[in-house]
């Protein structure tokens, strides 16, 4: 009988214990941050009523983190850190739904502010819709991803596209780092002092690589044969506020006018931590 009350209670005990065990897991997985995207894929004319006028089109594809509940702090703090990301000098209280009706109104706003006037010049000295200037169609994409990198650090990466009129359309890039507490780390935070030139001679080291890979030549060994491709001419290499603190390595953004021409288009040049190590500080 004494065995089987020790067995019994052994029995209890392990029971308890995956319950409890079970318990942590499922509220570690109800804590755990999860993301949502929000899209939109319209195209609006310079004259609503008027199908032929002009025409925006807006197509945006954005990552948010999901809210958990109505009081989720750290969503709601780390939602507003990717508003500001995304569009700077939008209100940062928005959720994102209204921040995203509130940015496709904005940019729909713009672009009839900026040409109906114009629009209505042209057709009253006799112009048809089908006669007009490429350049009256707009055209606004943004999109946005979320994803999981180094150390409980989120990875943001936004990119803006933006055709209104001119030569070629406009792109760029913002990215961010955001810790799992909704804090942005900048460079500051991430780099020790005084360590800029020797992280921006590893950076040298894979944008020669790159650009060696972009032109198709193995002929870039230093600043001077980048310098031939119009790489680094106006400015010298310098740590970006565009870095992802990625799980392998860190990646440098250089957005294109940073280092380069608009035609060689942006770098991402990843160095890897081993390399970095050195130079980051320790958290």
């Amino acid at each position: 009988m004494k065995k089987s009350n020790e067995l019994f209670l052994k029995t209890m005990g392990l029971a308890s214990a995956l319950m409890l065990f079970q318990g942590c897991t499922e509220q570690k997985a109800e804590q755990a941050l999860g993301t949502e995207t929000l899209t939109c894929d319209t195209t609006v004319f310079l004259k609503d009523d008027v199908k032929s006028s002009p025409s925006c089109k807006i197509n945006y594809s954005l990552a948010f983190f999901k809210m958990r509940q109505a009081t989720d702090s750290i969503a709601l703090k780390s939602n507003a850190q990717l508003i500001r990301a995304i569009e700077e000098g939008m209100p940062a209280t928005q959720n994102p739904q209204e921040f995203v009706r509130h940015l496709k109104d904005t940019l729909i706003t713009n672009y009839r502010q900026d040409l109906e006037g114009l629009y209505e010049y042209d057709l009253r000295n006799g112009l048809k819709d089908h006669e007009l200037p490429g350049w009256y169609n707009y055209e606004y994409g943004i999109n946005s991803t979320l994803t999981e990198g180094k150390d409980h650090v989120w990875n943001y990466k936004v990119s803006h596209f933006a055709y209104t009129g001119g030569a070629h359309p406009n792109s760029y890039q913002k990215w961010i780092n955001l810790t799992d507490q909704g804090e942005v780390l900048t460079k500051e935070q991430v780099f020790l002092p005084n360590t800029e030139a020797a992280v921006c001679e590893l950076i040298l080291k894979e944008l020669i690589r790159t650009a060696g890979e972009r032109v198709e030549t193995d002929t870039i060994t230093s600043i001077e044969g980048l310098q031939e491709y119009g790489i680094l001419q106006m400015n010298g290499l310098y740590l970006p506020d565009n870095f992802l603190l990625e799980k392998e390595g860190i990646r440098f953004l250089y957005n294109p006018y940073d280092i380069a021409p608009y035609a060689l288009g942006d770098f991402e040049l990843l160095v890897p931590y081993q390399e970095l190590n050195t130079y980051l500080i320790k958290h």
